[in-house]
């Protein structure tokens, strides 16, 4: 059973109880809440559910994603690294930098390359039935 509840008065629960479990004709279920009658809600952080996209690599354009990571790392600072920087220094200096570039291509992706919901996409799918799709539109149209 799902009960769906503004924010504000989710954030002001205390309880919520089913009063009748029986199955109803319709898909109102009597129900007690007891609530905080205060104005301010209790400060609560609803969690949303994260949902999984798949990056289009097929459908994006390289041209743009190589202009634009292009562009986000050339304003990557590169370390000084001299001979008399500690071996932790160093190590310091290349785990930032390389934190750095994955940010910038992960940005860089994100910006440039269009993502789907995973649930939006067929498994048994392949470019070979987009080529019969568009050949069926192509033909359907001028046939």
């Amino acid at each position: 059973m799902t009960i769906s509840l503004s924010r504000k008065i989710y954030c002001s629960l205390f309880k919520l109880t089913v009063l009748v479990t029986l199955v109803l004709t319709c898909d109102h279920k009597p129900s007690a809440l007891r609530a905080n009658p205060s104005l301010a809600p209790f400060p609560c952080k609803v969690v949303k559910e994260r949902r999984l996209h798949k990056v289009r690599w097929d459908k994006g354009s390289p041209t743009n994603y190589y202009r634009m990571s292009g562009e986000l790392l050339s304003v990557i600072p590169t370390p000084n690294i001299d001979a008399s920087s500690s071996k932790i220094e160093r190590s310091a200096s290349i785990n930032l930098m390389y934190g750095n570039i994955v940010n910038a291509l992960s940005k860089a992706k994100r910006l440039t390359i269009p993502r789907v919901p995973c649930n939006a996409l067929k498994p048994f799918w392949s470019e070979h039935l987009d080529e019969l799709t568009c050949d069926s539109i192509f033909g359907t149209i001028y046939g």
